[in-house]
């Protein structure tokens, strides 16, 4: 597993890419791609993260001009955002908007397994248990290695680590 300094590196890295690429300029893809980068470093960071929640937050409204980019990618990261995100005054942070954005998405692309895990996650936390456990279902149903690749793999395993949360 990567270090904290070895995934800030790596971001920091792709993160000037997508400057390159035009992040800066409002182009959608590169801000895509940016805000990816950002929130693995913002990830770390912890709190200390909030004072770069308004640049996180542009990057994404900027990817969202391209709704389908990563089947719901976008939506999907707003959507864990907001999850995440402490709340006002803080952050932005606010489950009932982490639960529309990711309903939505789920709605919109429903053969992306992430969608589905990053809904599981807060419909577990808000106790919806039938509900998770129905989005948890989809998530293994469409985790499939021969689309998906090795990350299938790593989402089942998300997916069943969420499953072990839920009561018996």
């Amino acid at each position: 597993e990567a270090t904290r300094e070895g995934r800030e590196h790596v971001a920091s890295i792709g993160i000037e890419g997508a400057k390159v690429a035009g992040s800066a300029s409002h182009e959608p893809h590169a801000a895509y791609l940016h805000a990816l980068l950002l929130g693995i470093i913002m990830r770390d960071m912890g709190l200390d993260a909030l004072g770069r929640l308004s640049e996180l937050t542009g990057l994404l409204k900027d990817a969202s001009a391209l709704p389908d980019e990563d089947l719901g990618g976008p939506q999907r990261v707003f959507g864990r955002l907001y999850f995440e995100a402490p709340p006002w005054p803080l952050g932005i942070g606010d489950v009932d908007e982490a639960l529309d954005q990711l309903k939505s998405v789920c709605e919109r692309h429903p053969s992306h397994p992430m969608n589905h895990i990053f809904y599981a996650e807060v419909l577990l936390h808000e106790k919806r248990h039938a509900d998770a456990l129905r989005e948890i279902a989809l998530a293994r149903r469409y985790a499939l290695p021969e689309l998906w690749g090795d990350y299938a793999q790593r989402w089942r395993e998300e997916a069943d680590q969420l499953s072990a949360r839920l009561p018996e």
